[in-house]
């Protein structure tokens, strides 16, 4: 019976992780977002697949955050990506 339980406990770690990795790739800025509200959901993300025992290093976390930004912040992506 633990067995079970164990393995089904592990099972829906893991299934958190992958959906919070994945709520990670998908967050973007809405039109309406500031830059600072924008930024602001990252750390909440990455703070709860740190609880889960998942590491997201800086790098691709700074790529995530590029990668939300709006057309508007093009030219600043651009920028820092040269």
């Amino acid at each position: 019976m633990w067995t079970i339980i164990i393995i089904l406990y592990k099972g829906s770690s893991e299934a958190r992780k992958l959906v919070l990795n994945e709520k990670l790739k998908r967050i973007k800025m809405s039109k309406l977002d500031s830059v600072v509200s924008c930024l602001n959901k990252f750390p909440k993300v990455r703070e709860k697949l740190s609880n889960g025992g998942e590491t997201v290093q800086e790098m691709e976390l700074v790529n995530f955050v590029v990668l939300g930004f709006t057309k508007s912040w093009e030219a600043f992506t651009f920028g820092i990506c040269a």
